[in-house]
């Protein structure tokens, strides 16, 4: 008997059963896997995601201007998955889309050489940054954003920021010199006029 020929059955990896899963939009939108940037739709159309594994696998979905989704899709084998993102709302084919919860987002500045200044939000809400400040109480959405001198009065940039849910955007400060967003770069806007 020959063994070598039943060791290397043994050995020979089976095949994982995959299934076919397809995006369809109305809108703008990106889909992510385990963070990396998988399919991105330009407005309406549909795409092919491609082969996943059976089983549970997580995705995201960003439609441009709205906060991401995230969300476990069971993908079967012998089924294609169709995922919809219709006004906002995600549906698949064959189950339903439980969309997670995302946490709050996270509005950063950082001083770029360690100069004081006063960072005010939507008007009353005032902070001090010597280096680096961090602001969770923020809800998802625009906020107006102004950046002072220590003593308040000189501003130094005005502008909106637009936070969306789970993101965290950090933004760079200097005096005479332009904000910079690190993070979600098209969240800052500066005010018109506001060229520093």
């Amino acid at each position: 008997m020959d063994y070598r020929l039943l060791i290397m059955t043994a050995l020979t990896p089976t095949a994982a059963a995959a299934g076919t899963v397809h995006f369809e939009t109305d809108a703008a939108a990106e889909v992510r896997h385990r963070g990396t940037t998988i399919a991105r739709a330009s407005g309406p159309g549909a795409l092919i995601l491609g082969d996943f594994a059976d089983g549970a696998t997580r995705l995201e979905v960003q439609p441009v201007g709205r906060p991401a989704q995230r969300f476990e899709l069971r993908v079967d084998g012998d089924e294609p998955t169709t995922l919809r993102l219709h006004r906002g709302q995600l549906s698949a084919s064959n189950q339903r889309v439980q969309i997670e919860e995302l946490p709050a987002p996270r509005l950063g500045f950082r001083s770029a050489d360690g100069e004081p200044f006063t960072v005010v939000i939507n008007g009353t809400d005032a902070h001090a940054l010597t280096d680096t400040l961090m602001v969770d109480s923020l809800n998802p959405g625009r906020h107006r954003i102004e950046v002072r001198s220590a003593n308040r009065l000189i501003v130094w940039a005005r502008g909106t920021v637009d936070l969306m849910a789970g993101e965290t955007v950090i933004l760079g400060v200097a005096s005479g010199r332009m904000v910079v967003a690190d993070g979600l770069s098209t969240a800052w806007t500066p005010a018109l006029g506001d060229a520093r």
